[in-house]
């Protein structure tokens, strides 16, 4: 990524029909909640739901960077979890031309 340019990252994820009615997903950057981080450049969107069909549900949350800065590359983390477990998927913010 360039320096200065917005960052927009969005986790989705598919809960089968379980009867848990309160499914859990979040950002991390590192091992820090987002809510930790810059309030002003880096916000995490409230979770909203995409679809809901015969009980399964589709919901989604999204990580967006105003500006990205040398401190906010490294690895960022959504979570998801429900009664019946967890589940992460990463990815890591470079500059352009570096890799992980």
């Amino acid at each position: 990524m360039d320096h200065g340019s917005p960052v927009n990252l969005t986790c989705q994820a598919l809960f089968g029909y379980s009867g848990d009615v309160s499914p859990l997903i979040y950002w991390m950057k590192g091992e820090k909640f987002i809510e930790d981080l810059d309030k002003e450049r880096i916000q995490e969107s409230d979770i909203r739901m995409v679809r809901e069909h015969l009980g399964e549900k589709e919901i989604s949350i999204f990580l967006t960077i105003d500006s990205l800065e040398e401190a906010d590359l490294g690895n960022y983390s959504c979570y998801v979890e429900n009664g019946n477990g967890w589940r992460q998927a990463d990815i890591q913010i470079t500059k352009r031309g570096e890799g992980p």
